[in-house]
């Protein structure tokens, strides 16, 4: 069932950054003997599509974006992905529906549930930024569009 919600140790920066990245690597698939296409992109051959992995800088406020964590079959798990993007969201040009959210401000949220992502935007709301890393996935023959 899927749901959808609207939205004591000390590290020095780097190596928050950097422990912040590895945990994230395995959510990012990597390239393979086919290569990235230089866009970002690329496949591994299989025949699935190629994604892309990029991050969005999101303004303070709400985001006007819905987040829903349906079942995923082929992994057996639930990913937050965009359900729906509000014409007014301020990020409207730059997030579409279905794109997977991987994590907010470098924290990996892809065991979150929708509602635990979208608490975590609104408490980081009055933040002037957000980075939100996002997956997305290929459409069409050509590529991303």
């Amino acid at each position: 069932m899927s749901q959808h919600h609207s939205v004591g140790y000390h590290e020095n920066g780097s190596q928050q950054q950097q422990r912040q990245q590895q945990q994230l690597s395995h959510l990012i698939q990597p390239p393979t003997s086919r290569g990235n296409d230089g866009y970002g992109r690329y496949s591994n051959g299989s025949g699935a599509a190629p994604q892309e992995t990029f991050t969005i800088d999101a303004p303070k406020g709400k985001l006007g974006v819905v987040i829903d964590t349906p079942y995923q079959s082929n992994t057996g798990t639930t990913m937050p992905i965009v359900h729906a993007v509000k014409d007014s969201s301020p990020i409207a040009d730059r997030i579409q529906v279905g794109d997977k959210l991987i994590a907010v401000d470098e924290e990996d949220v892809t065991s979150m549930s929708a509602i635990q992502v979208s608490k975590l935007l609104a408490r980081k709301s009055e933040q002037s930024v957000r980075k939100l890393t996002i997956v997305r996935t290929a459409r069409g023959r050509g590529g991303i569009y």
